[in-house]
């Protein structure tokens, strides 16, 4: 799956420092009995692009429905029993991969509808449904401090949209300044700034952005590997309080057929360098899709492009968590009571794609 967007399934120079380089097991026979599988309905549901969770609310966003109608789906749970969450009427051929949800416990889902215009359904004053006047989608939302929520997208010329009152979206180019392609895929928030990661067509690279109160503007990443051959992605972003970095995403070697992908990992200190984490095994975990930090301290990472799994660094070592089956774990979540949540796509190769829900107990 390419990562310009989730939406492609939906829709059909650094210091570099060893910091981790040993993984804690056999990586062919990961530990599946942390895991469980979360038992769904049946709602022909074919993947989750996103996942949220606050206190014991838990909210998965995706698709349903036959790769030719593709349909919105989301499914949630309050601590017991998984099921549909009914969304409102939304304009014709909507789809949402993005959610997020505040402190109040509210939701907003991100995504595009027909004909190409990004779209947020949001919950904060019962559901309202907002279209931006641009071509182009939303992939992720974040809230942030005193109501103020960000969502990024693609778009040429950039785009994402602030939000400070339910319903009420602004448009803007995310800082950028030429009009080629950009695509933000994923943002984060801390203490009073916001970070997006994705790519740029001007110069067919990966990009980071920051937005605090000035208003966005480029940030420095790690360096990229200068080979014609290879192509790097951004595909996750984690900014932790305090100010430290952490940056997803995957090296993809298109000189055979096909492409070669293996993962990256880098880290910013609040105050230092970029430095690459060196993951065991990179080229099987293949890409980082999401970064989360759970709060006893461990640092998980959805992976995979061809074979789903999850990483966990315990602060020495990583661990694969599997499944190690085909397909690609998008996105991590942990709710009030320590659980931890992920979310993708399994793939079988014969027949339609089928969900991944699997949730892993403190």
């Amino acid at each position: 799956m390419s990562f310009r967007s989730r939406l492609a399934f939906a829709t059909t120079n650094a210091m570099v420092l060893v910091l981790i380089s040993a993984c804690g097991d056999d990586p062919t026979a990961p530990p599946t009995q942390l895991w469980q599988d979360v038992s769904l309905p049946n709602l022909g549901a074919k993947g989750f692009m996103g996942i949220a969770a606050r206190g014991s609310r838990v909210v998965a966003v995706g698709v349903a429905g036959s790769s030719a109608a593709r349909e919105p789906l989301a499914v949630q749970s309050t601590g017991g029993t998984w099921q549909a969450l009914t969304l409102p009427a939304t304009p014709a051929e909507a789809l949402f991969v993005g959610v997020a949800i505040d402190v109040s416990g509210s939701l907003v889902f991100v995504g595009v509808r027909a004909a190409e215009q990004p779209i947020v359904l949001d919950e904060r004053a019962g559901w309202q449904t907002a279209t931006l006047p641009v071509t182009g989608y939303l992939n992720a939302v974040v809230a942030g401090q005193s109501g103020t929520w960000i969502a990024v997208g693609t778009a040429s010329g950039g785009l994402a949209a602030t939000s400070t009152a339910p319903g009420v979206w602004v448009p803007d180019n995310a800082g950028f300044t030429t009009l080629q392609e950009k695509g933000l895929v994923d943002v984060t928030h801390a203490d009073s700034a916001f970070v997006a990661c994705g790519w740029d067509d001007t110069f067919l690279g990966p990009v980071l952005r920051i937005h605090d109160n000035t208003g966005w503007k480029a940030l420095d990443g790690p360096g990229t590997v200068n080979v014609p051959e290879i192509s790097e992605e951004y595909r996750s972003v984690l900014l932790e309080p305090g100010g430290a970095l952490w940056l997803g995403g995957a090296s993809i070697d298109t000189s055979q057929f096909p492409a070669d992908y293996s993962a990256r990992l880098a880290r910013r200190p609040a105050s230092g360098d970029w430095f690459e984490v060196v993951l065991p095994n990179a080229t099987n975990v293949e890409a980082i899709n999401d970064i989360l930090r759970a709060s006893d301290g461990s640092l998980y990472l959805a992976c995979g492009e061809n074979t789903a799994r999850v990483l966990r660094y315990d602060g020495m070592i990583f661990h694969d968590e599997g499944p190690g089956t085909p397909g690609q774990v998008l996105a991590l979540a942990e709710d009030g009571a320590g659980r931890i949540y992920a979310a993708g796509v399994l793939e079988s190769g014969t027949s339609d794609p089928q969900p991944l829900l699997r949730v892993r107990n403190p």
